[in-house]
Formats: structure tokens, C-alpha cells, sequence
């Protein structure tokens, strides 16, 4: 007695197995069930494509909205630290009037 042993590793979901040495009954069969059944996984995964192509646009936009709202508060500290540094230069200013006043002081003092 002979035999075929044959084993193979499937992926989840591939369960369309056909062993025959019939040519014409194996088309049959694959025109009865494959080609049936690959027009629903195609649609089904056209669909689950669309849904991730969703999420990566709607996570991209929400990507790029958080850098646009990271650069405005990056300006708005710029702002702050230019205004702060001309506050600074106004200071300096004011000292460098004081000092001259001072100077007018000590001099109409001698």
C-alpha cells in the first residue's frame, strides 16, 4: 500500500485545498468556490484598506496640526524673549541717563 503524505503550513483564513488528479473537476470546483469567494475577500479587504488609509490621513492631520500649534508657541515665546530683550535695552538705557545725571551732580558739586 502507498500513500501521499504531504503537510504544508497555512496562513490563517487559507483553507481552499483541492487533491485531485482530475484536471477538469479541480477547474469546476475552482470557478465554484475560489473564484466566488476571492470576489468577497477582495471586497473586504478593499474595504479594511480604505479604513487604515482613513486612520493614516486622520493621523497625519493630527500630526501636522500639533506641530503648526508647537511652531505658534515657539513664536509667541520668540515674542516674549524679543520683548524682553528690549526691555533689557531700555533698562540699560535708563542706567546710562542716570549715570549721566550723576556725573552732572558730582560735577556741579566740585
Amino acid at each position: 500500500s502507498s500513500g501521499i503524505n504531504a503537510e504544508w503550513p497555512l496562513r490563517p483564513g487559507f483553507d481552499n485545498i483541492l487533491i485531485t488528479d482530475d484536471e477538469d473537476f479541480a477547474r469546476n470546483v475552482a470557478k465554484e468556490t475560489f473564484e466566488v469567494s476571492a470576489a468577497g475577500e477582495k471586497e473586504k479587504k478593499d474595504e479594511k484598506d480604505e479604513e487604515e488609509r482613513k486612520k493614516r490621513e486622520e493621523e497625519r492631520k493630527a500630526r501636522e496640526a500639533e506641530e503648526a500649534e508647537n511652531e505658534a508657541e515657539d513664536e509667541e515665546e520668540d515674542d516674549m524673549e524679543e520683548e524682553d530683550e528690549s526691555a533689557f535695552a531700555e533698562d540699560a538705557e535708563v542706567e546710562s541717563i542716570f549715570d549721566k545725571e550723576e556725573e552732572a551732580e558730582v560735577k556741579d558739586e566740585l
